[in-house]
Parts: structure tokens; C-alpha cells; sequence
């Protein structure tokens, strides 16, 4: 029987998936992408995402094959797709900083001033 977080995990891994194949998120849209390089930002993401949820997929299985793997491969390979399923994103995200650009993110936005909440009609005399 599965647990909580092999739920939680396949959950997270089915949705990551999901995003990945259709492609219309806000995941694979960056206001500070390079210009012309937008196709491989969008690339490179959804490969990294169908990446990790192959990997949380397969750490979710691991608890049901705790019983049929023999001890010697179970107590090698846990620890090692828990250690690629949290380094998987942080790769990732360093292949995506490298195809954003610098200065568009250095620039600071157009400041907008307040808007008064109630107006009072003391010019009007």
C-alpha cells in the first residue's frame, strides 16, 4: 500500500507531466528570456520537467518494491533517486538563468504613483 507521500509524490508527478506535455503554462513563459532564444527556453523547460516527474514517479514506486527488490540494490537506489529528484530542479533552473537575459531583469519597473481613495471637491468653489 502506498503512503501519503508516494500519493503526494505521484500527484505532483502526474500534474508535472501533464503541464510539460501540453505545454500552455506559465512555467514555460519568461518575460527575461533572450531574444531568439525563446524556443529553447521553452525546449529545455519541458524537458527538465518531464524529467523530474519521471523521477518522482519512480520514487513513489520504490515503496511497493521495498518488499520485491533484494536489500542490497534498495538500500543504494532510494537514496540515490531522492538525491536526483531534489537536484533535477536545481539543475534546471541553472539551464534556465543561463537563457534569460541579465539587463532585462536589472531594469527596475516604471514606478506608478498612488491612487488617491477619495476625492474631494474643494477646487470647485
Amino acid at each position: 500500500m502506498l503512503s501519503f507521500m508516494s500519493i503526494a509524490e505521484l500527484c505532483l508527478a502526474a500534474y508535472l507531466l501533464v503541464l510539460s506535455i501540453r505545454g500552455k503554462s506559465k512555467l514555460f513563459k519568461s518575460p527575461y528570456v533572450t531574444e531568439g532564444k525563446e524556443v529553447q527556453y521553452r525546449k529545455t523547460s519541458r524537458a527538465g520537467f518531464i524529467t523530474v516527474s519521471v523521477l518522482l514517479v519512480l520514487l513513489a514506486l520504490m515503496e511497493p518494491l521495498a518488499d520485491v527488490l533484494p536489500e542490497s540494490i534498495y538500500s543504494w537506489l532510494l537514496p540515490a533517486l531522492s538525491a536526483a529528484v531534489l537536484l533535477s530542479p536545481m539543475v534546471l533552473y541553472i539551464f534556465l538563468v543561463r537563457l534569460t537575459d541579465k539587463f532585462k531583469r536589472s531594469k527596475p519597473a516604471r514606478p506608478v504613483a498612488p491612487r488617491a481613495a477619495f476625492f474631494f471637491d474643494e477646487d470647485k468653489k
